[in-house]
């Protein structure tokens, strides 16, 4: 009987304890300024909010409905701080680092807010949806993010296939069979991740339509117009196991045997890190230690070494190194190597050729002791490489200019001058344009 009392005493003494320890925790929590957010989160709302004051934070302790929150938020026991501004408007900060994570303004957030977004993106946004304001922005990593709409539409910011800026997609797939085959992917791979989640955008590109499905943040898979699964990545440099093994099931699932067999040929490699399709029976293939192309029915495929040895030739430079450009995808299928070279003078000299063999970039700087980087103007006789009509204008006009970038890119020639000139010309050789 006694023990029986004890028993019911202590239950309550803890009880009481508990509730009175969750009481002050929420009392605190709400206690909380704007100074007790990151030096991050406060700059971050200075930079985009000047204009609406604080009027509370909290931490893990939402003051709005939890439909707003972000996925990450609700999935996740990652703590957040809540801050609520003037004007209704909620913004959630991860804890650790300060970053923000959703931004929820029922009006729609401030001008000063829409700078979040990149420039090109937001501009983009607007020509498609003049009347809508954005009502929520919901962030998954550095340069991805959710946009909704006070019409209720939703975009994505995303960064482009090559990963060199960012692009607005539109977040759900419509094409049917292009669902399908997706869907079709992540059940062949068991990933178990429905395209109905969201993560999975549409890029529309100059060189064509891409879909994009990002995985926890950790592997992004591209798929062609079609569907078709073109591109697997992991997305962060951490070595996490789970994510290299499931890229190695992929690469196993979905490359041909003679890729796979090839591989096996090659020492110290490391985990793998990027699969890319080039098209013509080429994959693309970035491991911890090496990068390799390989073509399912020859093999390696070696860089073209003897096209950048004739260019260095004209600054009388000796090779240095190589590594492969365009691991991930550039509309869908693009590869090619920067070959680096250095003189007696240790000036660096960089010139990108394609898997084809064709130069697209020349270029050349000096690295100073204290790293600092200058460029360099070329050699004079490297305008050999331009079409002849190229030539006789930049001997007509530019006599006495200097070269500092030539390059081969879309169709067309530009030629840097005097840092000062961005000319370009067709393939032909033919002036188009100047841009300064």
């Amino acid at each position: 009987m006694k023990t029986k009392h004890l028993f019911l005493f202590l239950f309550f003494l803890f009880a009481t304890f508990a509730f009175s320890s969750c009481s002050n925790n929420d009392e605190e929590s709400h206690k909380l300024g704007i100074e007790d957010l990151p030096t991050s989160s406060q700059e971050f709302l200075t930079k985009y909010f000047p204009d609406n004051k604080v009027v509370s934070v909290s931490l893990d302790n939402p003051q709005e409905s939890s439909d707003t929150r972000s996925t990450e938020e609700n999935v996740t026991d990652k703590k957040f701080y809540y801050v609520l501004l003037e004007g209704q408007i909620y913004i959630s900060f991860n804890h650790a680092n300060g970053i923000w994570k959703n931004i929820s303004a029922e009006e729609g957030i401030p001008s000063s807010a829409t700078k979040i977004l990149d420039e090109h993106v937001y501009r983009e946004l607007m020509q498609k949806e003049s009347q809508a304001k954005v009502v929520q922005l919901s962030s998954f990593d550095e340069y991805n993010a959710i946009i909704t709409l006070s019409n209720k539409h939703s975009y994505a910011q995303s960064q482009l296939l090559a990963y060199e800026g960012t692009t607005l997609a539109d977040v759900n797939v419509t094409d049917e069979s292009a669902k399908l085959k997706i869907d079709e992917f992540l059940k062949r791979n068991q990933l178990n991740m429905p395209t109905t989640l969201g993560r999975i955008f549409k890029i529309t590109e100059e060189e064509g339509i891409a879909y994009r499905l990002f995985i926890k943040n950790e592997l992004v898979l591209s798929f062609n117009e079609k569907g078709e699964w073109i591109h697997a990545e992991i997305e962060k440099e951490d070595d996490n196991t789970n994510v290299v093994d499931l890229l190695s099931k992929i690469a196993g699932n979905e490359l041909p045997a003679s890729i796979s067999e090839t591989i096996k040929t090659q020492n110290n490699l490391g985990d793998i890190r990027i699969i890319a399709l080039y098209g013509n029976g080429k994959y693309g293939l970035r491991f911890k230690n090496k990068d390799l192309l390989v073509n399912e029915s020859t093999g390696i495929v070696s860089p073209p070494v003897s096209l950048a040895n004739k260019i260095a030739a004209y600054f009388g430079s000796s090779y240095k190194l190589v590594y492969p450009d365009g691991m991930s995808i550039v509309g869908p299928y693009e590869y090619g190597y920067t070959f680096v070279y250095d003189n007696d003078n240790k000036d660096n000299i960089s010139i990108e050729l394609t898997q084809d063999g064709i130069w697209a970039k020349i270029s050349a700087s000096h690295i100073a002791e204290n790293l600092k980087v200058t460029p360099l103007s070329l050699p004079s006789k490297i305008i050999e490489l331009l079409p002849a009509k190229t030539v006789d204008y930049l001997n007509q006009s530019y006599q006495n200019g200097h070269i500092y970038t030539l390059r081969h890119q879309n169709n067309e020639y530009n030629v840097y001058v005097d840092q000062q000139y961005s000319l370009y010309f067709d393939e032909e050789g033919t002036f188009l344009r100047q841009d300064s």
